[in-house]
C-alpha cells in the first residue's frame, strides 16, 4: 500500500515529474508567487528580495503560455499581478528593476491587468472586531500573520484554544493528536531554525511555537496509514481558528522535513517514532498594523464536481 502511493505520488508531483501538466504549472506559480507575496508582506522589506522566486515565477509563466493554457485562468493572473506589485514597490523607492520590468512587458501583452496579487494591510482593531462576529467573518479575515507585537501571549488563551480544537472530528473518535507547546526561547529559536520558514528577524518575534504530532499508535490497518495526517490536518485548522477566536495572532509553517531535521526535532522535543509531524503554528499578538499576503482562492467553480 506504501508503493500504491508512492507510485501515484511519484507520476503526479511536480518536481517528479519531466513533462509538467497544466495543475502542475499552476502549482509551481502559486508557490513562487506567494514566496513573493511573504516578502512584500515584511515590515522590513529587503529591497530586491526574493530573487529565485522571481525567477522561477516567471520561468512557469512562461511555460504556462507556451503551453497554450488559459489566460483567464486565476493563478496564472495573481502571478502577473504579483510581479507588477513588485515593480510598483521598487519603483516607488526608486530602485532600478528595468529587467524585470522588461520582461513583465512581454508577459502581460497576452492578458489583462488585474490587481489580484500583492499584500493586504489590516489594524489589529479590525481583526479583533471580526473574531466573534460569527464563522463566516472568522474565517474570511483569518491569515498568517508573519510580523507580531512584543506583547505576551497568556498560556490560558493557548490552553483555552486547545479545549475549542478538541471537538475536531477524528476516525471512530481516537483523537490521535498531540500538542507540544514551546515557550522556552532557545528551544522554541532552535526549532524555528529547523523549519526555516520564517526569517531570523520573524523568529525572535515569535512568542509561542505550537508543534501538532498525530499518534500511529491510535491507528489499526494499512488502510488507515493516512489517517493521523487527515485528523491531525483537521485538528490543526481548527486550532487556528481557536487561536484567532482568543485574539490571536498564527502563522501556519509546514513539517515538510528532510530526515535529518525531522530527528532533530523530534529530539529537540521528545517525540517519538510512533508521532507524525503535522505541521507547527507561530503564535503572538496582533502589531497594531499589519500586512499579510493576498493568498487569492480558487473560486468554488474552479473545485467543485457535482453528481446531482
Amino acid at each position: 500500500m506504501y508503493y500504491y502511493d508512492f507510485r501515484r505520488y511519484s507520476n503526479s508531483a511536480f518536481v517528479l515529474r519531466k513533462n509538467q501538466t497544466e495543475e502542475n504549472l499552476k502549482a509551481r506559480i502559486t508557490m513562487n508567487y506567494h514566496s513573493l507575496e511573504k516578502g512584500l508582506s515584511n515590515s522590513n522589506i529587503r529591497f530586491n528580495f526574493g530573487q529565485r522566486a522571481l525567477r522561477e515565477l516567471f520561468k512557469y509563466l512562461e511555460q504556462y503560455i507556451e503551453a497554450g493554457y488559459s489566460f483567464d485562468d486565476i493563478r496564472f493572473k495573481t502571478g502577473l499581478s504579483v510581479i507588477e506589485q513588485y515593480i510598483e514597490l521598487h519603483n516607488k523607492h526608486n530602485i532600478d528593476v528595468s529587467s524585470v520590468k522588461e520582461r513583465y512587458n512581454k508577459l502581460i501583452s497576452v492578458s489583462s491587468k488585474e490587481d489580484y496579487g500583492g499584500v493586504k494591510e489590516f489594524t489589529k482593531d479590525f481583526i479583533l472586531s471580526k473574531r466573534k462576529s460569527n464563522f463566516a467573518e472568522l474565517s474570511f479575515y483569518r491569515s498568517s500573520v508573519r510580523d507580531f507585537s512584543n506583547e505576551p501571549v497568556d498560556i490560558q488563551l493557548i490552553n483555552e484554544a486547545i479545549q475549542i480544537a478538541t471537538k475536531t472530528p477524528s476516525v471512530c473518535n481516537r483523537q490521535p493528536w498531540s500538542v507540544y507547546v514551546i515557550k522556552k526561547r532557545d528551544l522554541k529559536e532552535r526549532i524555528l531554525r529547523i523549519q526555516s520558514g520564517l526569517t531570523e528577524e520573524r523568529q525572535k518575534q515569535v512568542d509561542t511555537l505550537i508543534a501538532i504530532t498525530s499518534k500511529n499508535s491510535f491507528l489499526a490497518t494499512p488502510e488507515e496509514r493516512n489517517q493521523g495526517f487527515v485528523d491531525g490536518g483537521m485538528f490543526s485548522m481548527s486550532l487556528l481558528y481557536a487561536l484567532q477566536y482568543v485574539g490571536l495572532a498564527t502563522c501556519a509553517l509546514n513539517a515538510d522535513l528532510s530526515k535529518k531535521d525531522d530527528k532533530k526535532i523530534r529530539d529537540e522535543l521528545g517525540i517519538p517514532d510512533s508521532e507524525n509531524l503535522i505541521l507547527f503554528i507561530a503564535v503572538g499578538h496582533y502589531p497594531d498594523k499589519f500586512k499579510v499576503p493576498k493568498s487569492q482562492r480558487d473560486s468554488y467553480k474552479e473545485i467543485t464536481k457535482y453528481y446531482l
